[in-house]
């Protein structure tokens, strides 16, 4: 786990790169502490944005008697570092990398749906396309815009957000 600090705050990021990648350990550490600070810089707009809301100085925000974000503000923060953290790809452009924790979401559940959707299309006969990479990631955009895909995704968010409230609540 690699931590990066924004003013007085600390959030925990993945590694995905480890030695034995084919990668040897200095350049599985360059790559983890590159992405780190990638996500850093993307992530630290979004906490100017809530301190300067909740009117703390940003050049006084690291001192201990700085005020602290309010509990909703950091559950935001802290949905926003994880969904960075799940979706950074170096160098990758993708058309949803400003997509909403529901969106995000959403895909997720959709993904299994439109492979199954698929699958059970070339075993009945009825379909013989080949799938691209491409097609595939349009069935799942497709598929994770349907009403009960938006439902679900909709129930996990509120449950994301109420264990984060509880989780900063404990620490407070």
């Amino acid at each position: 786990m690699t931590t990066i600090r924004i003013s007085q705050y600390a959030f925990e990021l993945s590694d995905p790169f480890s030695e034995g990648q084919v990668l040897l350990v200095n350049e599985a550490n360059a790559l983890n502490a590159l992405r780190a600070e990638n996500i850093r810089n993307a992530v630290g707009r979004l906490i100017s944005r809530e301190l300067e809301a909740a009117g703390v100085n940003r050049t006084t925000a690291a001192s201990h008697d700085a005020k602290l974000l309010s509990v909703e503000a950091h559950v935001r923060v802290l949905a926003e570092v994880a969904r960075y953290d799940a979706e950074y790809a170096f160098g990758s452009k993708r058309a949803y990398a400003r997509s909403t924790r529901l969106e995000t979401l959403a895909r997720e559940i959709a993904k299994p749906l439109a492979l199954a959707q698929i699958r059970q299309l070339q075993l009945m006969g009825t379909d013989s396309t080949n799938y691209s990479a491409e097609r595939v990631e349009e069935l799942i955009l497709e598929t994770s815009k349907r009403e009960d895909v938006l439902v679900e995704a909709r129930i996990r968010l509120e449950e994301e957000l109420h264990v984060a409230s509880e989780a900063l609540e404990s620490l407070l």
